[in-house]
């Protein structure tokens, strides 16, 4: 099982890991897909290291969630689960997969591509997830259906329509963390059509 996004706190990651378990609970959690390392992507992220799940993410987080959040300083205030019982393979770098480009997970014939997207304005590159088989594509924070979409596509939104042109991959589903499913169509709605290529005689 791979999951995508562990936002908002431990508390939420254990209640996402508790409806897994009991939706499905001959497979364990091997892969938590985290977009950017903002608290809605990344806040709930130790919790998935109790369980010995793999963190894929792109190459520039690492360092940071290695040294400065996904580690044995305890927390005092409200301590978690890695503050009062820390996992020993935390310390030996089991835990990470950094993405550059891509990045493919298999489990008997079902496959999830995982992609990096950049320059973005909201972070330094994120990842998104697609599912070829569904033709679904999932990501955070660069579309949100529980906001009137706007008259014009957002730097971002280019930049997560050109990658999946360059790409060449066949979406019908677009999944935002932040709102409901949308059509893909609806998406590329939001760009104006591209002039129509005349040839010039000579």
């Amino acid at each position: 099982i791979a999951v995508y996004e562990a936002p908002r706190s431990e508390d939420f990651s254990l209640r996402v890991i508790e409806a897994i378990v009991k939706q499905i609970p001959n497979k364990p959690i091997r892969y938590l897909i985290n977009s950017h390392q903002h608290s809605d992507a990344a806040a709930g992220m130790r919790a998935y290291s109790h369980i010995g799940a793999t963190f894929v993410t792109s190459w520039h987080n690492v360092d940071y969630y290695r040294h400065d959040f996904v580690n044995y300083t305890a927390r005092t205030i409200r301590p978690d689960m890695v503050s009062q019982w820390p996992p020993t393979e935390l310390a030996e770098g089991y835990y990470w997969e950094a993405v550059r480009e891509n990045y493919t997970l298999e489990d008997q014939g079902r496959v999830m591509h995982v992609y990096y997207a950049n320059p973005l304005q909201h972070a330094e590159g994120m990842l998104y997830a697609y599912l070829p088989k569904e033709k679904i594509l999932i990501e955070n924070d660069i579309v949100n259906t529980n906001n009137p979409m706007p008259a014009m596509p957002t730097r971002d939104m280019t930049t997560l329509r050109n990658n999946v042109r360059a790409l060449g991959i066949d979406v019908q589903t677009l999944v935002p963390i932040h709102g409901k499913p949308i059509p893909w169509s609806d998406f590329t709605k939001l760009f104006p059509p591209q002039p129509r290529q005349t040839a010039s005689a000579n």
